[in-house]
């Protein structure tokens, strides 16, 4: 079909026992090297996914409390329901 010797196009064929392996491990000093002069913008990416989590769990933990003070209690001042 697509001319050429015939190809593996599945992708399972990717990770066959006969693909070479690494010979060494990886040098995590040097991998940490490359990102050393971003550490400013890493910690802002940091800040901004820490505050995004806990604005994202903010209305689960107040539906929580409402559930579990308002209708648990049946205390119906808490609840208005119209």
């Amino acid at each position: 079909m697509l001319g050429g010797p015939p190809t593996h196009l599945m992708w399972s064929n990717m990770y066959g026992p006969e693909k070479p392996r690494p010979k060494r491990p990886v040098d995590w000093r040097r991998v940490a090297a490359f990102f050393l002069p971003y550490w400013k913008e890493e910690t802002l990416v940091m800040l901004g996914i820490l505050i995004g989590s806990a604005l994202g769990i903010a209305p689960a933990l107040f539906t929580r409390d409402l559930i579990d003070r308002a209708l648990g209690r049946k205390a119906s001042p808490l609840v208005e329901l119209g």
